[in-house]
């Protein structure tokens, strides 16, 4: 540890911290070598995403600033400030940590004595909203089509339809989604396997899940019948390389998640659940997953078996997923109860 004595200038003296924070969370930075050398999952993505805020947020406010001048009333005043331009608190949450992150290393670096810091705000943590079954079951009852307008008529989406079920069916997350290629369906066993995920940035297929783990889903005869209508009539391409659900003018892309979002709100809206309604109840793509970890665990099976399903890596994340059902009828064990509503 290198210490100040009196009269002695620290080498941050002279350093900014606009200077030192330069590139830090780069993919090639020694933050994220850190990370992989340390064993911790770290993606390209999320790396794009800290530059970003740090560029977008930190830099404008404490770039100035000698690395040695950030005291813990310098951190206090940036968090202040943040919160009176209308941040959230989740939001400034992860700046402080992110600016914690970088003078932490230049405290290693021997540029600091110790590393300031200031409370955090409380974390706001806003509740997914999930459907009931009912509610899910009356969703994919309605037609799916895309508004008159515009010189073109009324379209049907079975993409979105599709999409949608096979995220309420499975779990998968959007991105899983829509880095599913023809191969990855059987529709013989009706085994899905998810292997990789789309990155909206920079556009490309990940190969590895969020967790690292691949792993396989089964889909019930009811959905694999919609799959094989899909490849049939709907496919532009239905070879085994092309995705499952390509992009509308690119098909060498996937669709955007976007699209999934539009024809899901469209669905809603047709059940009565409007915008201001979706909104109140947090209901969104992620949903889904939420939806379906609720219905496994209520249905009995047991959490190693439901978590191999979801792709959850930890108790703690599935039980986050996980929302009991006070109000509402036995769950359906099948998945094709589920669907149908029977007995």
């Amino acid at each position: 540890m290198f210490f100040q004595k009196k009269g002695q200038t620290l080498p941050g003296d002279e350093i900014l911290f606009r200077d030192y924070a330069k590139g830090f969370f780069e993919w090639d930075g020694d933050y994220a070598k850190s990370k992989r050398a340390l064993g911790h999952r770290i993606s390209p993505e999320h790396c794009r995403t800290l530059t970003s805020q740090l560029e977008n947020h930190i830099i404008p406010r404490l770039g100035g600033f000698r690395l040695t001048e950030i005291k813990k009333a310098t951190l206090r005043d940036f968090r202040n400030g943040l919160a009176e331009s209308g941040k959230s608190g989740n939001l400034i949450i992860r700046l402080l940590q992110s600016v914690n992150s970088i003078l932490e290393k230049a405290c290693e670096d021997e540029l600091i004595e110790a590393v300031p810091t200031t409370k955090k705000p409380a974390y706001e943590y806003k509740k997914r909203g999930i459907l009931t079954p009912g509610e899910m079951r009356e969703i994919f009852a309605v037609p799916w089509d895309s508004p008159a307008g515009h010189g073109f008529p009324t379209r049907k989406e079975t993409a979105g339809f599709l999409g949608n079920l096979l995220m309420a069916t499975t779990g998968c997350r959007v991105g899983e989604i829509q880095a599913l290629q023809v191969k990855d369906v059987d529709v013989k066993t009706g085994i899905i396997s998810i292997s990789k995920t789309w990155q909206k940035s920079p556009g490309k297929v990940k190969e590895g899940t969020k967790t690292g783990k691949a792993r396989r889903v089964i889909i019930s005869q009811s959905v694999i019948r919609v799959v094989k209508a899909w490849l049939a009539d709907g496919h532009p391409d239905a070879s085994p390389e092309s995705f499952l659900f390509p992009g509308y003018k690119k098909k060498d892309k996937p669709a955007e998640q976007r699209y999934f979002e539009k024809t899901l709100k469209r669905a809603l809206a047709k059940i009565g659940i409007d915008e201001a309604e979706r909104k109140k109840r947090n209901i969104t793509l992620h949903s889904w997953r939420h939806f379906l970890n609720t219905y496994l665990l209520d249905s009995g099976l047991n959490a190693a078996t439901v978590k191999s399903i979801t792709g959850h890596s930890t108790d703690v994340m599935q039980n986050h997923y996980y929302h009991p059902a006070e109000n509402l009828a036995p769950v359906q064990i099948i998945q094709e109860k589920l669907l149908s509503g029977g007995d």
